[in-house]
């Protein structure tokens, strides 16, 4: 599962997180424990770090997703949904 994260340290992509949604660079950093995340944007005051061990992280081709913590990573954003639903 390292080699799959590894394909996404340096991309520009798209975290999402409940009603955060930016677009930037995932600097990723992974060990045999987890994954560690130092996403870059300029949509936000700060860069954001998060991360989770292997249990807790779903790697497909197009995302990456944090279980539980509700966090995402992909190479398209998730479209929007009307607030009116």
């Amino acid at each position: 599962m390292i080699g799959e994260v590894e394909k996404w340290n340096g991309r520009k992509c798209w975290y999402e997180e409940k009603h955060f949604r930016f677009h930037g660079i995932a600097h990723i950093t992974a060990d045999e424990n987890g994954m560690w995340v130092r996403f870059e944007t300029k949509d936000f005051y700060r860069d954001l770090q998060f991360g989770g061990t292997w249990s807790a992280v779903c790697v497909m081709e197009n995302y990456i997703r944090g279980n539980y913590a509700g966090w995402s990573l992909s190479d398209k954003p998730r479209p929007l949904q009307n607030a009116e639903s």
